[in-house]
């Protein structure tokens, strides 16, 4: 992540899907950032993320993309 992103346990961010892969659209919650470190090269930070707790519930998911989504 970059290097200008800050969280911790008493801020923690938001993180989402992004969409950039296709198979799930953007912006949906799979946890938060509650931990960043930057790496040994200082070039970016990694992270430790605490998962939603609806996450462990699932079994199947199907995401429902409409065909044209102008019309709505």
């Amino acid at each position: 992540m970059p290097t200008d992103i800050y969280a911790s346990s008493r801020q923690p961010k938001r993180l989402v899907t992004s969409g950039l892969g296709g198979l799930f659209p953007p912006g949906l919650t799979i946890g938060e950032i509650v931990k960043i470190e930057p790496s040994t090269d200082g070039l970016f930070q990694s992270g430790e993320v605490r998962l939603d707790e609806r996450l462990f519930s699932l079994a199947e998911v199907t995401v429902m993309v409409p065909v044209n989504p102008a019309e709505f």
